[in-house]
């Protein structure tokens, strides 16, 4: 491990300490916001990533997609709606990121659950990960560093090729949820 991956982890870990959030289940009736934390090769990824939140979107269910995009070519062109983007050009030299309006608005929000799409074990979204104030942390075992900040992990047969499997398995658990304890 070099210096700067010591630092980040140990950034990671100094920031969960920090967070001052308080760990609910809930069941899916109950979530009213949700924040996604995806890595992608390019930004056309996040509408294929999009379309399979579409009907919880009706249930007046908030969602927000925070994308970290590693794809220097499309940080220069000009496309619509990049204010939920990271690209590595909004990096410093440690990987930390340069605050935006955008995203200090969303790690500032309280969201009822986090879904975890890092699927390329980005120190950024791990740092993300703990900076935000949620109630529930929910991933994959693809994102093996980050086991003890989940509170909720889902196995899946290669969920970035099978993404629908995958948020399908995400919400028909938390469907599962019963606070009261009825069946």
């Amino acid at each position: 491990m070099g210096i700067i991956a010591f630092l980040q982890d140990r950034k990671i870990r100094n920031t969960d300490i920090k967070n001052p959030r308080r760990k609910v289940f809930m069941p899916l009736s109950d979530i009213h916001s949700i924040l996604v934390l995806a890595s992608l090769s390019n930004i056309d990824e996040r509408e294929k990533w999009k379309t399979h939140f579409k009907n919880l979107s009706k249930n007046k269910v908030n969602i927000d997609f925070l994308c970290f995009v590693n794809s220097k070519s499309e940080d220069k062109e000009n496309n619509v709606d990049l204010d939920q983007v990271i690209f590595p050009s909004h990096l410093s030299f440690l990987g930390n990121i340069k605050m935006t309006e955008s995203v200090s608005a969303i790690i500032d929000k309280k969201y009822d659950l986090l879904i975890d799409l890092n699927f390329d074990e980005l120190n950024i979204l791990n740092y993300l990960i703990v900076k935000v104030n949620t109630s529930l942390r929910v991933g994959g075992d693809f994102n093996k560093k980050m086991d003890s900040y989940l509170d909720l992990k889902i196995k899946t047969d290669e969920p970035r090729l099978k993404p629908k499997l995958f948020i399908d398995q995400v919400f028909y658990y938390l469907g599962k949820i019963n606070i009261n304890g009825n069946k």
